[in-house]
Parts: C-alpha cells; structure tokens; sequence
C-alpha cells in the first residue's frame, strides 16, 4: 500500500508525509497516520552516512511522482540529499555551497504546476528552490544575513505559496519564488534556528507570520504587509524556540505557544498577542528549546500541550487552563519538536515523540508519559521526523545525527491490527460500478461507497448516482461499494 500524497502544503496536520519542521505550517507536530510501534520491536531499515553533521528534521514525500516516497535531508557538508524511502538508495544531491543541514527543507508545490519541489536555506544566506525529481536549482535568491530558516505558505492569499525567511542579520523577509519577488521584509531582532509558523490568527484574507528571536519580544506579523499586529514582551530571548500555533483555550481563536531561555513557557492568545491565564509556566531549566505538540489526543474534545525543555523535562498541559497533568524527566534535549501520533495501534488515542540530544528516540504513552518504546540508530542523535517512508501505510521514524553524521528509517515489527479487516475482494462477474481517470472516480450506476486512506481511516462515505464523482489527490485508496473493497491508484 501507498500514502495519499497531495500537492497541498499542510496548516496543521500531516497525513503520512513530513513536507516541513514539525510536519505543518503551524508547527504542531501532529502526525495523522498510524504507526505500530506498540510491541516493543523495532528494525533499522536503511542508514546513510553523510559528510558532515544532520542537525534538522528530514522530510518526507513523493517529490517526483513516481508513487514512492522520498527522504530528504540536508547536511553541514553542504549536499542536500534526496533518498528513495524504502531502500535508502540516494536518488540525486545538489551541493549549495554553504552549510545546508541546520534547517528543515520544505517539500512544497512552489509554482503551480502539480509537482513538488524542495526549499531549503543555507548559511550564506541563499534560498533555493530544487526540482523534487531532479534535485535541480529553478531559483536561487541570496535574502540577506549569513544564517537563515524558513518556512512555506501563501501569507497573502493571491493563491502562490510564498518563504518566510529569518535571518541572522535581524530581519524576516517574504518571499515569492514563483516571482522572484521580495513581498516585505521587517526588523525584528530575528534570529536563525527560529522557524517562523504561519497561521490564521485575526479570520482576515492574510495569514500572520508568528516569530521569535534574539530580543525579548515575539511577533505576529501581517503576512500581506509585515506590519506588526502585535509585539509581546517575553522578558528573554526566543532564540531557537520555534512557536507552535493552535487553538489551546477552545475558543474558536488560534494562539501561540513558544518558549523562552529563562525558564519560561509562554502561552498567547492569538488575536490579541496577550498571556493567557496560567502564562507564563516556569519550567525546570533555563532553556526551553524543543517545539511544542498541540493537539486533541484522547479525543475527549479537549486538546492537550506537550512541551519540553533543554534538560529532558517534558510537561503534558491542559490546553483549557494550562494547568500540569503530568511531567517526567528524559535526558536533555536540543531543539527539537514534540511530535504527536498513533504510534501504538493496539489502544486509542496518540502518543508522544520525542527525541533526546546524543540519546534516544522515545515513543511515550500521552496519558500518564510512560515509555512504550525507546532506540536509536544514528550514533549521537539530534532530531527524529515521523512519516511514512516506504509507502506501507504506516508511519516509520526518521532520525538524523552528527558524529557520525548519518540518517536512518527505523521501521517496527509489530503484528497489524486495525484496518487489517479492509482486504481487498473485488468479486467475480461482475464489473466495477466506477471509472478511474483524470484524478477523479465517476461512477457508471448507482451505489453505496466508502473511500478508506493507505492506512484503513475512512475518508468519505455516501450513496452515489450514476454520473457522480470524486476527486481524489495520488496515491492508493481502498474503495468499498455495497460488499466489495476495491484497490484504487490514482
């Protein structure tokens, strides 16, 4: 089986790719496809071992459309990397010419023409733009400064997915590859290793770009103009504190959750760029890197925050009131994000991802931080990605490292369990109801249908009449009309 893989860049949530740092826009680390990680057991399925360190998050899609996922990464050597998921064969590279591995690449549709391409930043200060199937350079623009990161989304809503870039040299810049146009640029006090988020804060046509730094203050900035919408005094810097964006108090408004380095966590409503009650948290160690996971993961209707620090304490919150539901200590941590998935198929609701500098990858239970499953494969571990890197339908653990400098796809070797049920049984005699073609099913006589993802979740359901179709993104998908399951490759 076969991920679903879009061409849209995602808000909020992944669904089997990993197309930027912390997986969305939004930055909060929210995994949609299962893994199966709940017996214990696990495998390293490929490594490689590059020139020098890999620092940031790998990411995951099928950037050159051949139905397979591909693992991209970057490298302190200079080389960014695109490999084949299920093998680890190296598919292209493309030396930039600066230090390439401290930042996440972006996987995106950056010109409209239906296929991917890949973002990345550099050291010098270069943005590149690489064809996803040839790791070609389409568009190159040095913004400024000698360090930048970068995140990806149309902040202006004219339909073309701009680069957020902070820079070093104090400003964050929009970008237009499409245009090779500079948007707006404003001075912060940015700084590097600070990915802005993008997100809807105030309901109007323009995004807001959300970024921290080296000064005290964090910023929400109008993604049409970059005019400051609000400034909030922190009282210390942000620097390498990427915010996450999601709606903690249940309101119906975004809000912001970053950290600062002393001590504190920071938990902002959205519109009005003020604390929420129970803001600031004072944790137990003065920096407070890794990137906050939001999301509802007990489906009880309520959603929870996990947030970590710079010595390994990771804290469950209640999004509502902020209050502490549990803490437990890991050993220390970078910057890195808490990534939130069903990592354990065999009980409801999602697990926490998480990752220790020079140690483990840990898959814990969300309710009370108990350990499932911990390993490594890397040597001195910096970062994990959660995706799904072969294609099976189920989501595998990408981990990077320095010394030595490599990348692994770690893969588990648990039993099934949900979705098993969906095998496909076509029938005899009979022909399909249904067409394929053009990205759309339209179907030839009237039926019941159910669409099912790679990984078994239900999609969409509903009776449909002759004539009626459904547009579908590539990739493989179960279809279920009346008492058959037919396999689907779009």
């Amino acid at each position: 089986m076969l991920v679903i893989y879009l061409i849209g860049f995602p808000d909020s949530v992944a669904y089997g790719t990993w197309q930027t740092y912390q997986g969305n826009a939004q930055h909060t680390g929210v995994q949609t496809m299962r893994g199966n990680f709940y017996c214990g057991s696990a495998t390293t399925v490929w490594t490689y071992t590059t020139g020098n360190w890999i620092i940031s998050q790998a990411t995951v899609a099928d950037i050159d459309g051949d139905g397979n996922p591909e693992v991209v990464v970057g490298s302190y050597d200079h080389i960014i990397y695109a490999f084949d998921g299920r093998t680890g064969a190296l598919e292209w590279t493309r030396n930039l010419g600066s230090v390439a591995g401290e930042y996440t690449p972006n996987i995106a549709d950056m010109d409209n023409d239906s296929a991917l391409e890949v973002v990345i930043s550099t050291w010098s200060g270069d943005v590149f733009v690489l064809d996803g199937a040839t790791g070609t350079v389409e568009v190159s623009r040095n913004i400024g400064g000698t360090d930048a990161s970068t995140s990806v989304g149309d902040v202006n809503a004219d339909g073309l997915l701009d680069i957020i870039v902070q820079s070093d040299n104090g400003n964050i810049y929009a970008y237009t590859p499409s245009t090779n146009t500079i948007l707006w640029s404003r001075s912060i006090n940015a700084s590097d290793g600070s990915f802005p988020a993008i997100a809807q804060l105030d309901g109007d046509p323009c995004k807001e770009v959300i970024a921290g730094g080296s000064g005290t203050r964090v910023y929400a900035l109008d993604g049409c103009t970059g005019s400051v919408e609000w400034s909030l005094d922190v009282g210390c810097n942000t620097y390498s504190n990427p915010p996450a964006v999601g709606d903690i108090d249940e309101d119906g408004d975004m809000d912001v959750v970053i950290g600062s380095n002393c001590s504190k966590f920071h938990f902002i409503d959205g519109p009005s760029g003020t604390e929420l009650s129970g803001s600031p948290f004072t944790s137990s160690a003065t920096y407070t890197f890794p990137t906050a996971g939001i999301y509802d993961v007990d489906g009880d209707g309520h959603v929870e925050v996990f947030k970590g620090n710079r010595f390994g304490h990771l804290y469950r919150f209640r999004g509502s009131d902020r209050g502490v539901v549990w803490s437990r200590s890991l050993s220390q941590q970078y910057p890195v994000g808490e990534i939130l998935a069903d990592m354990d198929i065999s009980t409801p609701g999602f697990e926490v991802v998480t990752a220790s500098y020079h140690g483990y990858v840990y898959i814990l239970n969300s309710s009370d931080g108990s350990t499932i499953w911990y390993g490594n494969a890397v040597g001195n571990l910096r970062n994990v990605s959660v995706a799904d890197a072969d294609g099976d339908g189920f989501v595998e653990l990408i981990l990077t490292g320095e010394s030595p400098p490599q990348i692994a796809v770690i893969d588990d070797n648990c039993p099934y369990g949900r979705g098993d049920d969906l095998a496909v049984n076509e029938g005899n005699g009979e022909g399909k109801p249904f067409l394929v073609g053009s990205g759309r099913i339209t179907f030839t006589r009237a039926t019941d249908y159910a669409v099912f993802g790679a990984d078994g979740s239900l999609l969409q359901k509903g009776r449909a009449e002759r004539g009626t179709t459904l547009k579908l993104g590539r990739g493989v998908y179960f279809l279920r009309t009346g008492q058959k399951v037919h396999r689907v490759v779009m």
